[in-house]
């Protein structure tokens, strides 16, 4: 049963998301502009690619900077090392029971699964945290 509390919750929760649309606009090119700077720092660099930069036929959301690493546990560290997060985030489905458990037909996964990794990307950034970011990837892992 519904107490009167549960509508107050859903409407003070319903006038917080609407009063963020108002900024919307401003977020996404925020994080929009700053995926793009990675896109631009850290092209060209051996054993790293971004997922889903410039593509012809989407635009990207701009909600997570991921890439495909070589050595992604080695960045890890370095990145650790040096005040940057970065995670994983996600994990395969089939790592866990109730999907049924591991199986061996996702050879796209299988591929990527120990090279995918999340950088920084948030509204709190700005150009010179993420050039920071960038700086220590260029300098090797």
């Amino acid at each position: 049963m519904r107490s009167a509390t549960d509508n107050q919750t859903s409407d003070i929760a319903a006038a917080i998301g609407l009063a963020a649309l108002d900024e919307f606009d401003d977020v996404l090119a925020q994080r929009r502009s700053l995926l793009e700077q990675y896109e631009r720092e850290l092209a060209n660099i051996p054993g790293l690619s971004l997922i889903g930069a410039r593509r012809e036929d989407r635009t990207h959301a701009a909600w997570m900077c991921t890439v495909l690493v070589e050595r992604r546990e080695a960045l890890q560290k370095k990145l650790r090392e040096q005040n940057i997060e970065s995670s994983q985030v996600h994990y395969r489905n089939d790592r866990y029971s109730v999907f049924g458990g591991r199986r061996n037909d996702f050879p796209n996964m299988d591929a990527v699964e120990d090279k995918y990794l999340h950088l920084p990307l948030h509204t709190r950034m700005n150009g010179t945290d993420l050039a920071r970011i960038c700086w220590t990837i260029r300098a090797g892992w």
